[in-house]
């Protein structure tokens, strides 16, 4: 997959800085390499919303594995209680529930509406910007 092709879903530019600007901590945290996710998010113009970015070096097991959340949380001083894990694939959602977070399917990405629901997704959004209302 070339840089020169991926896009942003939309609302995900005007949502990720809504919630920067409430005060919001956004981190990410990918199967990819970090070096290659850092150069996404610059070349899609969201990296200044981002402050970690968590690629498949930074823990010894991957996703579906709780890992990424948990080494989120050290590094935010955040609690699983105010920690929401959004995500396109069965694998984020067992990711944050293995951290004990809240997670949000999205139905747009790799698995359907179902599958996010048997994985035990609490919320699931078709619209990105729908995730607004759990940003407290």
């Amino acid at each position: 997959m070339s840089l020169d092709t991926i896009q942003l879903f939309p609302q995900v530019a005007s949502t990720l800085q809504n919630i920067y600007q409430r005060g919001i901590t956004i981190t990410v945290a990918s199967s990819k390499g970090r070096d290659a996710l850092l150069l996404l998010l610059n070349k899609l113009n969201i990296s200044q919303y981002i402050s970690y970015t968590l690629g498949e070096q930074d823990v010894v097991n991957k996703k579906p594995a709780p890992d990424m959340v948990l080494m989120i949380l050290e590094l935010t001083q955040s609690t699983p209680q105010k920690t929401l894990v959004i995500g396109d694939t069965i694998y984020d959602i067992a990711m944050g529930r293995g951290a004990n977070c809240l997670t949000c399917g999205v139905t747009y990405g790799y698995n359907t509406k179902e599958q996010l629901m048997k994985q035990g997704a609490n919320h699931i959004v078709d619209y990105f910007g729908d995730v607004l209302g759990m940003c407290i």
